[in-house]
């Protein structure tokens, strides 16, 4: 199969020393060309790269189609790597080829991502009588489908043997829904190692801003839950010399054009396989979502000491405190347009936040001891089926 040269800049997650006895263990992801889920996973396997393998669903049929983004992704940060192609909805086939790569790979438990993975990775765990541990990293409820989905993701998750939830939010969601309190662990997604960031001139020229203003970036799906349309509304308060960059693909691109197509400040910079190299673009990072766990743009914002203003949002309240931060109330878009404005017009303040909310989350959320406490998940896992 052809397989693409990478042209991401890969973070250079060096193997993590501390205590795992077992493994391989494989992780598996029906996966967007970006998101959230891939990172967590990209940070948790190329953190221990020799016990962690990684399996992509690709929906596409056709054999010689070019491999995934996230596999290429993957593949150039030294993780082992497989792609299941069985066509679109073919659960079942899909499961017996995951259940083949578990067994020619020795793996000892399956962690799954997304209600794709989930469904897929409980039927092939069955089939291999492996253990099967789930990640949520959140649910969407926009219509009938996405809750037909999220019922079949928490329904699955209940008969695996342990699920971790990003945030408390999630977990009280996974509660709600039935799941047992003794096999569901909130676990935050953890800081991973810092992006090569390319220089504030090189990733504006990148990127397409012209000059050398005040740049807010905002990086994320353009989907409904991720409210780029609130960020627009944001910069409608904000000073006419402040420019926004808007880094993510998605459903909603030609809506979000739509509503920025009055405000030449603002720049669609469409999907950049390597967002965190080019943070050094921005002055601040704005969160718009209207629901989110723990988001990995926020942990790798404050690695690249890029000061945020967000929603009140999800996780989000749970690692960045008052004073680390620009909070404003959900939804409340003229709410964070002040808050952007306050904070780039205090470029002192700005760097007090940063250094704050790095100085926190380096301590509580470090790479170590996030791959400890999943690995200690695993460990229990194993402990109750001997």
């Amino acid at each position: 199969m052809h397989r693409p040269a990478c042209r991401c800049t890969v973070p250079p997650f060096p193997p993590v020393l501390v205590h795992l006895p077992r493994g391989p263990i494989t992780h598996l992801i029906a996966p967007a060309p970006a998101g959230g889920a891939e990172s967590v996973i990209l940070a948790l396997a190329s953190a221990a790269p020799e016990r962690t393998r990684v399996i992509c669903i690709n929906q596409l049929a056709e054999p010689d189609a070019p491999e995934l983004p996230f596999t290429t992704q993957l593949r150039a940060a030294g993780v082992g790597v497989d792609e299941v192609r069985c066509g679109r909805r073919q659960y079942a086939a899909e499961a017996r080829e995951v259940a083949r790569l578990l067994a020619a790979t020795g793996s000892q438990l399956i962690h799954t991502h997304g209600y794709h993975g989930s469904i897929v990775g409980w039927m092939a765990a069955r089939r291999s009588g492996l253990p099967a541990v789930a990640t949520s990293h959140g649910y969407l409820d926009r219509d009938v489908k996405e809750r037909l989905y999220g019922w079949l993701d928490r329904w699955v998750m209940r008969r695996m043997d342990a699920a971790i939830a990003v945030s408390r939010g999630v977990e009280e969601r996974l509660l709600r829904g039935g799941h047992r309190r003794e096999r569901l662990e909130v676990i935050r997604n953890g800081m991973p190692a810092p992006a090569r960031l390319l220089s504030r001139a090189d990733a504006r020229a990148r990127l397409g801003v012209p000059g050398d203003g005040p740049v807010v970036g905002w990086v994320g799906r353009l989907s409904i839950e991720k409210g780029a349309d609130l960020f627009v509304q944001a910069m409608a308060a904000t000073d006419p010399t402040v420019r926004a960059v808007l880094i993510g693909d998605g459903a909603e691109r030609g809506a979000i054009e739509r509503l920025a197509a009055g405000d030449p400040r603002i720049i669609l910079a469409g999907q950049q396989s390597d967002a965190a190299s080019l943070l050094a673009a921005f002055d601040l990072l704005a969160i718009s979502s209207r629901t989110e766990g723990t988001p990995m743009v926020v942990l790798e914002s404050v690695n690249a000491d890029l000061p945020i203003a967000s929603f009140r949002v999800g996780g989000i309240p749970d690692v960045l405190a008052e004073d680390a931060a620009w909070l404003v109330p959900t939804l409340d878009a003229p709410a964070l347009g002040r808050a952007i404005t306050a904070a780039l017009e205090a470029p002192d303040e700005r760097r007090a936040r940063a250094t704050r909310a790095k100085a926190r989350l380096t301590a509580e959320l470090g790479i170590e001891s996030w791959l400890a406490r999943v690995w200690a998940l695993y460990e229990k896992v194993w402990a109750r089926r001997r």
